[in-house]
């Protein structure tokens, strides 16, 4: 999580190709406007690039990481980064449904309101950007902004009581 991305920069850049633009993009933009904040649904968190613009938004992030298995261990790039995120200011719940919490989704909101959000295969990893052929996807619609955004805040309040919300019924 301390690897030094900026000599690479240009080859980070090639082989994380849209995704990585996209994600990038969006942490730099809540980053740039103090009046945005962000929640993310975290799977893995082993990409240094991404996790020191999550650090960067403070108080203004709130983060669910997974916590499965060996992502649970004291020693694990998701232990540490929810570490360093709490460290920075951010609020952090580590989790995990019946087996993985296996999202990766960013949540953009204005005055608690959802305003954008980003998904797709990619993890938040070096593999997952720059290894796999893996996909992301950013959504401007405030109708399908507002749904992730339900469904973070379901997952936030009362996780254990997912599988009956209506949420996990329709989705």
């Amino acid at each position: 999580l301390d690897h030094d991305i900026l000599p690479f920069e240009d080859n980070y850049a090639y082989l994380g190709f849209e995704a990585r633009r996209l994600i990038i993009d969006l942490l730099n933009q809540v980053a740039d406007d103090p009046s945005l904040t962000l929640d993310a649904l975290i799977y893995e968190s082993k990409e240094p690039d991404v996790l020191r613009r999550l650090e960067a938004l403070g108080g203004r992030g709130r983060a669910i990481v997974d916590d499965h298995g060996e992502q649970g261990e004291e020693a694990s790039a998701e232990t540490v980064s929810a570490n360093r995120l709490v460290a920075a200011g951010a609020e952090v719940k580590r989790m995990h449904f019946g087996r993985q919490q296996h999202n990766k989704v960013l949540i953009v909101r204005r005055d608690r309101q959802p305003v954008r959000g980003l998904t797709g295969s990619t993890n938040y990893s070096l593999r997952g950007l720059y290894i796999q052929a893996n996909n992301a996807l950013v959504f401007d619609d405030p109708g399908v902004a507002a749904k992730y955004g339900e469904l973070f805040d379901t997952y936030w309040t009362s996780p254990k009581k997912f599988r009956q919300n209506a949420l996990s019924q329709n989705l």
